[in-house]
């Protein structure tokens, strides 16, 4: 028990013994809870309005136990209001069993299931004095799914307001609550409590959805489209931010660094990935724009925090000394290998310009990646600007032979692909290379390395004009495919 205002320690069982400050309040509510709950039930035979005397006689005992639980029990675990609250659903159980035995069909129906829906919220209640933190989210979300089944029993329409109601109360306690920072927990030494505080509502809310797509409208009723996005939107917290315990042991946002970043990124395209498949999005309406969402944060998250601000060029984060299995890899490689996936793929619901700024981001991305492992080669997995040594003529002599093979194999791609995109990328990477050969190279590089530079550069540019001649600059070019007909 808690006591407010005064030092009068409070002994005994459940709410029976209490400090007498709250004699007159636990009266009160006791005396409301009869009044409402008798006089709701007393006018079921003759009201008009069959579903107000049933819900005010069914839901209200609820509502002011769950106000004494919290005003008096302080929310704690305790057995005797657990004790209280089931006594409360088998008194709403017995009202149930005899409303079934009306004979006016609509009447009884209402009934039913109103008093089916006042006993399951009672039992979630009584859950919620024995259980704490994320059990007490899934016993609400299971509360949702009872209502579902209970539904698909009796064609109830007050159910599904009920229900509207409880999955509102589970999407702020797991999204809007700042609580579930300081939620404790773990399952099998691995995981931690994400995976039944999140992955259990989020299975409760699928599963009740399909309940209640059940009925006449299906997939178009929007209680059974908030069930799915809610569902969706679970297992995606769950599995994020159970990767963010993996990484960084905490929930909370610290200690977020290119690592944490290129992790839940990887995570993200993935789920966007799953949510644009055409066949998913033609299924169900809410999953492109979540997916188109989804991805434009990854992306903005690439653009904004891998590329500047978390880049270990500048951050100093250590990245690896193994090739291709680093943090580079998973940074700039992974992602630029998803955005053209998506990109290029036919089966992904994307408008022509969002296909477009994907492959120019993962070439951008890939541009970057050979960048910076280049430098790794030399440099180890510390790459930042200003460490240690100045970089000598090899290393900077080898930055503009990548660079050329990079533009050598874009318009690889473009001419076999016959993507005037390609082609274009591959020679905005030649001027690259060329204005960093005849503005850094020629002042900056001595002896063979320097020779070596213009050699390269120049047998390049003769070669690609080459090719352009052979393969580009011919009657058939004309019908090459459009960048935006592109897949």
């Amino acid at each position: 028990m808690q006591e407010l205002g005064t030092t009068t320690a409070a002994t005994g069982f459940g709410p029976f013994v209490m400090p007498p400050e709250f004699y007159a309040f636990s009266r009160a509510l006791w005396a409301f809870a009869a009044l409402f709950g008798l006089g709701g039930f007393a006018g079921i035979g003759r009201a008009r309005t069959v579903a107000l005397w049933v819900g005010v006689s069914a839901a209200m005992p609820v509502l002011l136990l769950g106000i004494g639980y919290w005003r008096i029990g302080a929310f704690k675990v305790d057995i005797g209001w657990a004790g209280v609250a089931i006594g409360l659903a088998v008194i709403l159980l017995g009202a149930a069993s005899w409303v079934a035995r009306l004979a006016d069909r609509g009447r009884r129906d209402v009934a039913l299931a109103l008093y089916a829906a006042g006993c399951t919220a009672a039992i979630a209640l009584a859950f919620a004095c024995l259980l704490r933190e994320a059990w007490l989210s899934v016993a609400l979300a299971a509360e949702v799914l009872a209502l579902a089944w209970i539904w698909t029993q009796l064609r109830v329409a007050e159910l599904k307001a009920v229900a509207v109601v409880m999955a509102g109360v589970v999407l702020v306690r797991l999204v809007a609550n700042p609580q579930v920072l300081e939620y404790q927990g773990d399952l099998l030494g691995m995981f931690g409590w994400v995976l039944y505080g999140y992955g259990l509502p989020g299975a409760a809310m699928l599963a009740a959805a399909h309940l209640f797509g059940k009925g006449p409208q299906g997939a178009r009723d929007p209680l059974v489209t908030l069930c799915e996005v809610l569902g969706a939107g679970f297992v995606f917290l769950m599995v994020a931010l159970q990767l963010k315990l993996w990484t960084s042991g905490t929930i909370r946002p610290v200690g977020w660094d290119l690592f944490d970043s290129a992790v839940q990124v990887a995570w993200w395209l993935t789920a966007a990935a799953l949510l644009l498949r055409h066949e998913v999005a033609a299924a169900r309406s809410w999953t492109r724009p979540a997916g188109l969402g989804v991805l434009v944060l990854a992306g903005l998250v690439v653009g904004l925090g891998h590329v500047l601000a978390l880049n270990p060029l500048f951050s100093g984060e250590r990245v690896g000394t193994w090739p291709l299995l680093n943090l580079l890899g998973l940074a700039y490689l992974l992602p630029a290998l998803a955005f053209w996936g998506m990109g290029s793929g036919r089966g992904f619901d994307l408008p022509p310009e969002g296909r477009t700024a994907l492959r120019g981001s993962a070439g951008v991305l890939v541009f970057l990646y050979i960048t910076m492992e280049t430098r790794r080669a030399f440099w180890g997995s510390n790459i930042l600007f200003g460490y240690g040594r100045d970089p000598g003529n090899a290393e900077i002599y080898a930055y503009s032979a990548v660079w050329i093979v990079f533009a050598l194999a874009l318009l690889a791609g473009g001419i076999w692909r016959r993507s005037q995109a390609m082609r274009h990328a591959s020679m905005a990477a030649l001027i690259v290379t060329v204005a960093k050969v005849f503005l850094y190279d020629m002042s900056d590089l001595t002896g063979l390395f320097r020779v070596a530079s213009f050699l390269g550069l120049g047998l390049s540019l003769i070669g690609i004009g080459a090719i352009y001649r052979r393969f580009v600059f011919q009657p058939t070019a004309a019908t090459d495919t459009p960048p935006d007909a592109e897949t």
